[in-house]
């Protein structure tokens, strides 16, 4: 109905996950990455949290379409089955071709199917969807299906998604199996302001919008008002380009946003947290204990209070004085008896070598003079940066990267030290890898140009020594690069 007014080819705020409109934050990129890195490495257990509306759903839908034909996947949308009932859906879900009685057939014909995926060289991934519903039982036969394995490799990958009740289920006492066997957690946590903005800002790009239809004071109100929420922020906005459809309007501000919320009911988060804050004034000043006291005994309550204060601190004070002065002894005695030893050393040496220190002295000033002879004669920086998770050289970096092959072939005794970075935004060990990716591909891209690997050393750093601020997003630009150092050696070294 307001497409044609907003100037739009589609609905952009539709809650159906159409693969056009996929926006993945740095949130879910992490979150997707992560399952990308179970499923890789081949962790077995693996728990995805989120609250309602958070995007589960859509990053279950992104994997299946990346992780392609070489992972044999099986999706359990309502664990609410009882045992027998889910072994026969498993064997639909994996071809098994059979209807199960019993569950010792299923796990005969179960264990058959994995070792020979696995000699195809394939993996056998299982979703559990909405993971908060399962039973204690049907969750300790999911556990005895990662039983069946090999000495050295896994034979299936199990992931639990579900809202963060299911993490109160596995920290019961009766679940402990199964809690001790997760190795991989991630909680997906709603959208901050600026995640806001740019998931609106993307939706509406692909729906054909080339204006600027929510301003910024609007944005910031969908944002407070749903908390960060995927699902509830699309709720809203396709009813504020309704109702600013209605009034004639071509850009939504924050007075529409606000109508829109309380015609759907939204909480104002900051409303309740104000008007609770004054309930708990209104009621303090209401406890007969504090209407009725009388200002005397105040006051002696008051002093009584500071006068047993001072009485402890004088004591903690005391008993700390006395503990250091202790300490303070012993220390001076033991440095007296270092120093008498150090002394005796030195009589023993100038006894038993008194020719020594001339000899000492020269060869002292040898090295010194060697030392000084610095190895490097001289050294050049370079710095290329990456787009977020990009592994893939520019055509920028690709110019920067062929001066510093020109360089290493005017050198040819130069050495190449390569160091790859990322942003914050990331668990540790993903970090890490593709920082190593990163810093890999340009030494084979240097390679590729003639120059040995012997004179190239890349290596990962992760995160570590940032050179901008990782809370902004120019800031975590900076941040994503490869630093590339040609140390050009002395040639009277050489």
């Amino acid at each position: 109905m307001y497409l044609s007014h907003y100037k739009l080819n589609q609905k952009p705020f539709e809650i159906t996950t159409d693969p056009k409109f996929i926006w993945l934050g740095e949130k879910h990129t992490e979150a997707l990455a992560t399952l990308e890195y179970g499923i890789q490495e081949s962790k077995g257990f693996l728990l995805l949290t989120g609250d309602v509306g958070t995007g589960k759903t859509l990053l279950i839908n992104s994997l299946l379409k990346r992780i392609g034909d070489e992972v044999v996947t099986a999706i359990v949308p309502d664990p609410g089955l009882d045992n027998l009932d889910f072994c026969n859906f498993l064997s639909q879900e994996f071809k098994l071709n059979k209807n199960f009685n019993n569950k010792g057939d299923f796990l005969l014909h179960f264990r058959h199917f994995l070792h020979e995926t696995h000699q195809q060289n394939k993996k056998v991934l299982l979703i559990i969807d909405e993971a908060q519903n399962l039973k204690s039982e049907l969750l300790e036969e999911i556990r005895l299906l990662s039983n069946i394995e090999l000495d050295d490799a896994k034979l299936i990958n199990i992931f639990f998604v579900g809202q963060n009740e299911i993490s109160q289920i596995l920290n019961q006492e009766k679940n402990r199996a199964v809690r001790q066997r997760i190795s991989i957690r991630y909680h997906i946590n709603p959208l901050f302001e600026f995640e806001t903005r740019d998931y609106i800002i993307h939706r509406l790009e692909i729906a054909g919008s080339q204006n600027e239809i929510f301003n910024s004071e609007a944005i910031k109100k969908i944002s407070s008002l749903s908390s960060g929420f995927p699902r509830l922020i699309n709720i809203i906005c396709d009813h504020a380009l309704m109702t600013g459809y209605s009034l004639g309007l071509d850009t939504i501000n924050e007075k529409i946003v606000e109508e829109c919320a309380q015609e759907l009911n939204v909480p104002n988060e900051s409303l309740n947290i104000k008007n609770s804050s004054s309930d708990i004034v209104k009621g303090l000043s209401q406890l007969p204990h504090l209407k009725n006291e009388k200002p005397f005994w105040r006051w002696f309550g008051l002093a009584a209070t500071i006068l047993i204060l001072i009485i402890i601190s004088g004591f903690v004070i005391s008993n700390l004085y006395s503990r250091n002065h202790e300490n303070f002894q012993t220390s001076k005695l033991a440095f007296k008896k270092y120093k008498s030893y150090e002394q005796a050393i030195e009589n023993i040496k100038k006894d038993q070598e008194p020719s020594m220190k001339q000899g000492n002295e020269s060869s002292l000033k040898e090295k010194v003079q060697v030392e000084n002879k610095s190895k490097i004669y001289s050294s050049e920086n370079f710095v290329i940066h990456f787009e977020k998770n990009s592994k893939k050289l520019s055509s920028v970096s690709l110019k920067t990267l062929d001066k510093l092959v020109a360089l290493a072939f005017k050198y040819p005794n130069s050495e190449i030290i390569v160091n790859g970075y990322t942003d914050s935004h990331g668990n540790y060990w993903y970090n890490l890898k593709l920082s190593k990716a990163r810093a890999e591909l340009v030494k084979k891209y240097l390679i590729s140009q003639g120059i040995r690997s012997s004179r190239i050393k890349a290596t990962g750093r992760g995160s570590e020594n940032p050179i901008g601020t990782n809370a902004y997003k120019e800031g975590r630009k900076k941040n994503r690069r490869v630093e590339i150092k040609i140390q050009i050696l002395n040639p009277n070294l050489i």
